[in-house]
């Protein structure tokens, strides 16, 4: 596999996802990030939607009053579950209504 013989000799993870592949530095992940950006502001309103295990780490870290939404039905740390990406679009513009 070309990518890992790429990446060896360096401190980053490769994730295989659904119809993606995440290189990151080592223990860096969405989780991380979004607790950086939270912690530097005060958000009156927090969204986070994904279809795939690699959003997981961002499901937890958000706060529990954020609306998290994992997409397919599946055990998630997400708040809520849309069938497809068909029902996101439409909350989204349920939302911005």
């Amino acid at each position: 596999d070309h990518i890992m013989t790429f990446t060896a000799n360096i401190d980053v993870q490769v994730l295989r996802g659904a119809k993606v592949v995440e290189i990151r530095n080592a223990g860096v992940n969405k989780g991380v990030a979004a607790r950086r950006w939270m912690m530097n502001a005060a958000y009156d309103f927090v969204f986070a939607a994904g279809d795939d295990w690699t959003d997981e780490d961002l499901f937890a870290a958000l706060p529990d009053d954020a609306c998290t939404v994992r997409i397919g039905i599946t055990n998630t740390q997400a708040r809520f579950n849309l069938k497809d990406h068909h029902e996101v679009l439409k909350l989204l513009h349920s939302l911005s209504a």
